[in-house]
């Protein structure tokens, strides 16, 4: 089991990069964790404070799921998050997060505001949206922090155990 844990840790460190299907995989089921969290929250709150609201809504949770989805996946493509080496994430990948998830939540609330003027219901609760934004933005931005603290913990582990050498001549 040692070995096994040793070959595994020695992998992942010795590897460059994770390929990028990877990371944008694990945004995309980051983003839709996020999403469940922020309607459940934001969906009691509603239901304690307006009862009449949920007449309000003509999309299932289903539906408003995969309409942000697609937005948020939009505008990962757009802004390119899932590009970089996470292991080398810099402030210009967190603007990027940051500027994607702004995107999404202009976009939605947008499209949200326009539904509710042309066919009088909304798709999904703005307080849904804000929360969304904020928890996917959290989310993503501490799975890159982590994993770039992940690496610099393990490299210096490892130079730790390094002999130190002088080469004369």
């Amino acid at each position: 089991m040692r070995k096994l844990k040793e070959l595994f840790v020695s992998k992942i460190v010795s590897s460059y990069y994770l390929p990028s299907i990877f990371i944008f995989i694990f945004d995309v089921c980051s983003c839709i964790f996020a999403f469940i969290f922020s309607y459940l929250l934001s969906a009691d709150i509603y239901y304690y404070r307006y009862s009449e609201m949920n007449s309000f809504l003509n999309f299932t949770f289903i539906k408003q799921m995969l309409f942000v989805m697609v937005v948020q996946v939009i505008s990962f493509v757009i802004f390119r998050t899932y590009a970089r080496i996470i292991r080398f994430s810099t402030f210009n990948d967190v603007l990027r997060l940051f500027l994607s998830c702004l995107l999404t939540f202009v976009v939605v609330i947008g499209l949200n505001q326009l539904s509710v003027v042309f066919f009088e219901y909304g798709l999904i609760y703005r307080l849904s949206i804000l929360f969304y934004s904020v928890t996917s933005f959290i989310i993503l931005f501490i799975f890159r922090l982590s994993v770039k603290l992940f690496y610099d913990i393990i490299i210096n582990k490892s130079k730790k155990n390094m002999s130190k050498v002088v080469i004369y001549g």
